[in-house]
């Protein structure tokens, strides 16, 4: 089977800010595999995105009234763990 067809095109990430009414002093940083997203004093989240994303081609945006932030990014690829990962739950699936 191609890889391609077992990856999903993109990945959301939502992020509960209860405490936040403003994203002006947070700090959100992405590269290929991995999300970093800091209000100071209050939040601290480095997360595995277990996906290569394309961070160019990724949005975000804040709900003031959900107290949410969502990102979104697409997919490119596996990353090495993910690799195995997905194998295995495709053998599993057949």
């Amino acid at each position: 089977m191609q890889e391609s067809k077992k990856l999903p095109t993109h990945l959301t990430v939502t992020i509960y800010v209860t405490h936040v009414d403003s994203m002006k002093k947070s700090k959100l940083d992405i590269n290929e595999s991995t999300l970093v997203f800091e209000y100071p004093d209050l939040y601290y989240l480095d997360l595995n995105l277990r996906y290569k994303c394309d961070t160019s081609q990724g949005s975000a945006k804040f709900d003031k009234t959900r107290k949410t932030l969502t990102i979104k990014l697409p997919i490119t690829g596996l990353t090495e763990e993910s690799h195995k990962t997905a194998e295995a739950d495709f053998e599993k699936y057949l």
